[in-house]
């Protein structure tokens, strides 16, 4: 399961709609588009990624394998990123 980080705060900005990972303790800011700023949101939120996944699958009409997959790219770059952490299981 992955967390966002505890640094990262994520804003969408009024007038042009853009979508930024901002990382509080190093400044570094990340401008996202829509897929990649909900795939954090639903992080932030809990969802478990079967469950973004099939939402995403069926909102951009592709097959849930390459959700799946596409899912898993972003999470990489955003972990590399210092965006998200992957939480230790129990």
């Amino acid at each position: 399961m992955y967390c966002l980080a505890s640094t990262i705060r994520l804003r969408t900005l009024e007038g042009n709609g853009s979508c930024w990972a901002f990382n509080i303790a190093t400044g570094d800011h990340f401008e996202l588009n829509h897929t990649g700023f909900s795939l954090l949101r639903e992080i932030e939120a809990g969802t478990h990624l079967s469950e973004i996944a099939a939402a995403l699958a069926a909102e951009y009409n592709v097959s849930l394998p390459d959700a799946e997959t596409d899912i898993h790219e972003a999470l990489g770059a955003f972990e590399r990123d210092g965006l998200i952490t992957k939480e230790k299981a129990p």
